[in-house]
């Protein structure tokens, strides 16, 4: 009995939506201020599979993630199974939402539009399973994200492994205009003494159902030259089969790197992905 009550807990846990602990709203003219504190207990939550991790501002971690893939530059075929567990932990958020008006020549033809600014710290922490090694770690995510015209967004991610004493850092800069995606990515771990830096546009398009993505990137390193370490030029087809939950990518992309000596290398990344 007692195995069956905690089976439900466990249940009702993982699908739960979030439990608001302090809601404050409060309406000046024509904008509105809301603060909320809740709690995030969704153990399980789906992501959107049709868009790849670098055009989301925020990625989730997927609950369960199994890959397989084959590169072409290596000649190489990998595979990785994943498991995320988020344990309850919480988010303080705020909104301000103003509705501007934008004059034109006709009075009667004046377009009124939302402009939101979105600021949101949430800390929780996680369990891991990947290669069959459990890993506990707290995430700290600070987002600030503002939509009008454009939509602009900054995302600072700090990871801690307290048993490992081991961490990662992650600040990401995102501009979103229609399908056009700016990212840029700075990032660092405790073993490092550089920074890594990624840089890219994006342009996403869907063709019979289907999603490509257009995009071009470079890399560098704070410890080494030139800034531009590589070059990528890609092109992502990605597939669903079935579901939202499998799906296929297939990315021919030409590669320009100084681990190369700058001989351009053209090579296919191959793979097979099962999100939950």
């Amino acid at each position: 009995m007692k195995k069956f009550i905690l089976f439900i807990i466990i249940i009702n846990l993982s699908f739960a939506t979030d439990n608001i602990v302090y809601k404050k709203t409060k309406t000046e003219q024509n904008t509105l201020y809301e603060t909320l504190i809740s709690i995030k207990k969704g153990l399980i939550s789906n992501v959107n599979f049709f868009i790849p991790d670098y055009l989301k501002i925020n990625p989730k971690e997927s609950f369960f993630h199994f890959k397989i893939s084959y590169d072409s530059l290596n000649s190489k075929v990998s595979t990785s199974l994943s498991l995320h567990l988020k344990l309850p932990g919480l988010k303080f958020s705020h909104i301000i939402v103003k509705n501007k008006t934008t004059k034109q020549k006709n009075p009667e033809k004046q377009n009124t539009q939302a402009k939101c600014l979105y600021t949101s710290l949430t800390i929780r922490p996680y369990l891991r399973i990947r290669d069959s090694k459990p890993k506990f770690f707290i995430k700290n995510s600070f987002l600030v994200q503002k939509t009008y015209y454009l939509t602009y967004a900054f995302n600072q991610q700090f990871y801690y492994y307290p048993f490992d004493n081991y961490w990662e850092e992650y600040s990401i800069v995102i501009i979103k205009k229609n399908s056009y995606t700016f990212n840029t990515t700075v990032s660092r771990t405790k073993n490092d003494s550089f920074f890594t830096y990624t840089s890219g546009i994006y342009k996403s398009f869907i063709y019979n159902k289907r999603l490509y993505v257009l995009g071009y990137s470079f890399t560098g390193y704070t410890d080494r030259a030139p800034f531009c370490y590589s070059h990528k030029l890609n092109l992502v087809f990605r597939h669903i089969i079935r579901s939202k939950r499998i799906y296929i990518e297939f990315e021919p992309y030409l590669l320009y790197s100084k681990t190369y000596d700058y001989h351009l290398k053209e090579a296919v990344n191959i793979s097979l992905n099962y999100k939950f």
